[in-house]
């Protein structure tokens, strides 16, 4: 039997060692040892066992306070995602080539940690219901690139930008340098460069 989809009732009988830890220090063992394996090993390669032998905690506490793998990794790609939207947030791009540069960092960062992406698929595959809580996410993603680029100071001589376009072939490079990650795709900043400067050049209007 797959113990990730029994009930939670099923799992809780035994007794609980860790009922008396605090809540925080439990998740975070548990969000921390999930992060790693969900984005070293995969999704479908991480169970919860898995999950509580690497927090050193039972699976009676992981039930307790996720109830199935599938909520745990969601929780895990919030995190994810609420840090890349963060570290986009906290720029305003100064002209141009700030603005690659900046791009160019962020989509270095996603494209070397491809572990992020695969988990994204994953979830999307699950059902309509997860494949709404991953839109909504790279929705926030993508609305923080837009909020971005409309900050940008361009050069008020030449051609508009499509910000959406590049929005969307932002990601569309992202997810394709992440997933070619090991057939020697350049991921540097300086690699990804030049594709930021054509989405650019592209999204003209």
């Amino acid at each position: 039997m797959n113990v990730d989809h029994q009930p939670i009732d099923c799992v809780l009988g035994a007794a609980d060692t860790d009922a008396q830890l605090p809540l925080t220090a439990t998740r975070d063992r548990l969000l921390r040892a999930a992060t790693e394996l969900l984005l070293t090993r995969g999704y479908a390669d991480t169970n919860i066992h898995r999950i509580c032998r690497a927090a050193g905690t039972s699976y009676s506490t992981f039930t307790h306070y996720f109830g199935r793998k599938r909520h745990i990794a969601h929780e895990v790609a919030d995190t994810l995602a609420t840090r890349a939207t963060h570290r986009i947030s906290r720029t305003i791009p100064r002209d141009t080539d700030h603005l690659i540069t900046t791009l160019a960092i962020w989509a270095s960062i996603l494209a070397t940690r491809p572990g992020w992406v695969s988990l994204e698929f994953a979830l999307a595959a699950l059902d309509d219901t997860s494949r709404t809580e991953v839109s909504d996410r790279v929705g926030v993603i993508g609305d923080a690139l837009t909020e971005l680029l409309t900050a940008t100071t361009f050069d008020t001589s030449g051609p508009r930008i499509d910000v959406d376009l590049v929005v969307t072939f932002l990601f569309t490079v992202v997810i394709g340098m992440s997933v070619q990650h090991d057939n020697g795709i350049d991921t540097t900043i300086s690699g990804i460069r030049p594709h930021i400067e054509l989405i650019l050049r592209t999204a003209q209007l």
